[in-house]
């Protein structure tokens, strides 16, 4: 019996997680407390555990040779697809139950089924409690069994056409509540469901179209045949430990409950509430005392962390650090024991994971590869919709690879802070940064968020920094009126929801000019539009004034001022003062012509 030293382990690990040790174990407990009278270690390790290693990782299915862009489109399409396989399984949820297995129960099974109403394969975790399977000395399944029982009434239920084996057996008839065992059983070859209690009546067969055992299994690292439990060791602990409180909490019983000493000139002795005792000697009226031995204290402390070793569980992770000042190095020493068992777990469920998700893709082409399929899901936190065939999309090419990245063994703040610093060092990249992220995130989708996020900025940077230059505009004499008209239009069509690089688009094209009319024939088309003053065809303009109306030589935004824009004599002769004090002079003078 190979497997009985691991199912009798397995059975306490499970009976003190449950709560149910006094089931196994009565005489350790007593009549006034009939259930564990301390908190449930073993359980509350386990949970934490398999928490911190339950997170999924990575897809990255691979095409071909990856150098052409048909093959990495090809592995995108492959990694979608891999993605709705976890995610019409659940296997976020189920995940949790798997690492829990494999960490406490030495094992851990995923089973691929068809799910022939959804037409494509589904992953779903099994029980390690009954289960059965053997591996080559490559580690590939042979075979896997599951030893169940089932009550009657839910046999029929589900297999109504054995009926008649399920519920007679050797000329009597089972009650509906009475329990048989079934047996499930798979290899490379053929799935079997059978009755051993029942003449081993077969409920169902059929055969296993991939050539695999349609099982991933995920084994704790152990060097003996059969792998142990991490709790396997911490339960008598826990048992000593409970009743080492039992005696403390009877001492402590004893102790308040201890008879009364009186002294001798005390002959009556009333009792209850605001009693009153006349005595000679009143300080010598106290209970007898009942000291704790301080050796119960030790024990019970040197036990609570005898069942914490056994299960590899650091004090820090429950608050247990004693010291006053604790630095980042010295929690993350504390801390060294349950990095390193979770990034161990990782790589064990990351190769589990990546059989069962090969045997998906196995299973999807041997069952549907002519049929057209459309999938919907969400990869690296954006949402997909792929239409797919299986013996086209997926081939026969099933591998795939899972990573947990930088932040394995680690926990979500402490893998950003190692990337920061990696990426700050200057030995990673961006790219690679993002990649590794203890988060769902797609890299060149949020690398094109980035760039667009920036021009845009700098599009609304340089609108701001050209109403700055509205002054210099008017000084120079250019008309500021359509730049404002832009920005309003900009504005305005911001508020309409529309986005900041079609405002701009539309804020800033130029309105198409009126086509002019057609010249009639023999005579000489003109340029520039209609005649213009001072143009060809126009009116003559006045001697000295240019065709904009300001005189020779005088630029926009100087007309009525001194050649140049230079300041005037007057201007200049009234700051030429001894106090420094400015002061306006002006005279005027009025020329009449005389004679002839």
């Amino acid at each position: 019996m190979r497997c009985s030293t691991r199912d009798r382990d397995s059975f306490l690990v499970r009976t003190v997680r449950r709560g149910r040790l006094h089931e196994e174990f009565p005489g350790h407990f007593a009549d006034e407390m009939p259930q564990m009278a301390i908190a449930n270690t073993i359980d509350n390790a386990a949970r934490d555990t398999a928490e911190l290693v339950a997170p999924l990782p990575s897809l990255a299915c691979a095409s071909g040779n990856m150098t052409s862009a048909t093959d990495t489109a090809r592995a995108a399409k492959k990694n979608k697809i891999a993605s709705y396989y976890w995610e019409h399984s659940r296997l976020a949820l189920q995940n949790i139950n798997f690492c829990d297995s494999a960490l406490a129960y030495a094992h851990g099974a995923y089973i691929v089924e068809p799910d022939f109403k959804a037409q494509c394969p589904r992953i779903r975790w099994e029980s390690p409690f009954g289960a059965y399977y053997y591996k080559d000395r490559f580690g590939r399944v042979v075979w896997y069994a599951k030893v169940t029982w089932v009550d009657v009434l839910t046999l029929i239920s589900r297999y109504p056409d054995s009926a008649a084996f399920i519920e007679y057996t050797n000329g009597r008839k089972r009650s509906a509540s009475e329990t048989v065992q079934l047996v499930t059983y798979m290899d490379q070859k053929r799935n079997v469901v059978y009755l051993p209690d029942c003449g081993y009546t077969v409920l169902a067969e059929w055969d296993n179209p991939t050539g695999m055992a349609l099982v991933a299994i995920a084994e704790r690292p152990d060097q003996e045949d059969t792998p142990r439990g991490q709790f396997d060791d911490a339960v008598f602990p826990m048992l000593a430990k409970h009743v080492m409180v039992q005696y403390q909490l009877n001492a402590a019983d004893k102790a308040v409950n201890a008879p009364i000493a009186l002294p001798d000139d005390v002959q009556e002795f009333p009792y209850g509430p605001d009693a009153t005792l006349r005595s000679q000697n009143p300080q010598q009226i106290q209970r007898v005392r009942l000291d704790i031995p301080d050796d119960v204290f030790a024990v019970t402390a040197q036990l609570d962390q005898a069942v914490k070793e056994g299960s590899r569980y650091p004090e820090a992770r429950t608050g247990g650090v004693t010291a006053n000042i604790i630095t980042g190095q010295g929690v993350e020493a504390l801390m060294g024991t349950m990095n390193t068992q979770v990034r161990t777990m990782q790589t064990v469920i990351g190769r589990a994971l990546e059989e069962v998700t090969e045997l998906c893709f196995a299973l999807d082409v041997a069952l549907w590869p002519n049929t057209q399929k459309k999938i919907t899901g969400v990869l690296t936190g954006k949402p997909f919709e792929v239409t797919y065939t299986p013996a086209k999309d997926i081939g026969d090419s099933y591998g795939c690879k899972v990573t947990y990245g930088f932040s394995s063994g680690q926990t979500p703040a402490q893998a950003i802070v190692a990337l920061l610093q990696l990426l700050g060092g200057g030995l990673i990249s961006q790219d690679t940064t993002r990649r590794q992220l203890p988060f769902d995130l797609d890299p060149d989708e949020e690398q094109r968020q980035i760039d667009l996020e920036g021009m845009a900025q700098a599009a609304r940077q340089g609108l701001m920094g050209l109403s700055q230059a509205f002054g210099p505009m008017v000084m120079q004499g250019q008309d500021p009126l359509p730049v404002l008209k832009a920005m309003a239009m900009v504005m305005t069509l911001r508020k309409k929801g529309a986005s900041m690089e079609d405002a701009l688009i539309k804020a800033f094209t130029p309105a198409e000019k009126p086509e002019e009319p057609a010249a009639p024939e023999g005579a000489i088309p003109q340029q520039g539009g209609p005649p213009q003053p001072g143009g060809p065809g126009g009116p003559e303009l006045p001697p000295g004034i240019r065709d904009n109306g300001l005189t020779e030589g005088v630029p926009y935004g100087q007309a009525g001022q001194a050649p140049g824009g230079m300041p005037t004599v007057q201007g200049l002769l009234s700051s030429l003062r001894g106090n420094g004090r400015p002061i306006m002079e002006a005279s005027i003078s009025r020329k009449r012509a005389i004679g002839a």
